[in-house]
């Protein structure tokens, strides 16, 4: 997905959906609360499970740090239905409300954080699927843009609820 054209995202960018996720996060609160185990749409997935999914990405930061460090390793990465399966295990003993929480926190972290980033963290090129993407769009296309399929599937298994 990288090209010669430079990154098509921007921390500023990142910073600005993470907040429209967080919105819509305590816009469905109640309905979330009510409902964890509405099934979503698509998938096997139900409404908690989208929502453990997001408290684990919910700041994308951690992600941009472990791509750069993956740069110079030979290590194949985890697949992404083996990461997220662990992600959902890992907080089964979870409430819904703490993974609510989590989703918060690490969407506030992220807002917070974003701006320490340098420039040159984020035009960085880093390994993505058999290529290379700037981290920045790793972060975005992973992070926001990623969190919203989540969220529109949330929100259209909780419409009659």
């Amino acid at each position: 997905m990288a090209d010669g054209d430079g990154p098509r995202s921007d921390g500023p960018k990142v910073v600005e959906r993470i907040g429209t996720c967080a919105e819509i996060i305590e816009r469905l609160k109640d309905k979330i609360l009510a409902n964890p185990d509405a099934p979503l749409p698509e998938g096997e997935w139900k409404v908690r499970d989208a929502v453990s999914h997001l408290a684990a990405r919910a700041n994308p930061i951690p992600l941009l740090h472990k791509r750069i460090s993956e740069m110079n390793s030979d290590s194949e990465p985890m697949s992404t239905d083996e990461a997220n399966h662990l992600q959902v295990e890992d907080r089964k003993g979870a409430s819904i409300e703490e993974l609510i929480q989590e989703c918060e926190e690490g969407f506030a972290a992220a807002q917070a954080d974003m701006p320490n980033i340098s420039e040159e963290d984020l035009s960085q090129k880093v390994k993505f699927g058999d290529g290379e993407m700037y981290a920045v769009d790793i972060m975005y296309y992973g992070g926001p843009r990623h969190f919203m399929d989540h969220l529109n599937d949330i929100e259209k298994a909780l419409e009659d609820k």
